[in-house]
């Protein structure tokens, strides 16, 4: 499996299968920064993914409650 503990993140060789798929993740899986459904060519937005970054440092570890504030600040 490609996790390990709640404490360590997604491995490498599975962040690489990801990126193949076209998945690219911050930190957590839970910080998509792109996704296979993205148009061909699409660029994140550089804020947001910043945005994304700072709020996953300062909630390091909390799961729940990064998918939250994502989903309270539509990121």
């Amino acid at each position: 499996m490609g996790f390990t503990s709640r404490e360590q993140k997604l491995s490498e060789r599975y962040r690489t299968e990801f990126r193949t798929a076209g998945w690219e993740f911050g930190k957590s899986v839970i910080n998509v920064v792109h996704c296979p459904c993205c148009p061909e060519g699409a660029k994140p937005d550089p804020e947001k993914v910043q945005t994304k970054s700072l709020i996953e440092e300062m909630l390091d570890g909390d799961e729940d409650g990064l998918a939250a504030t994502f989903e309270d600040y539509q990121l």
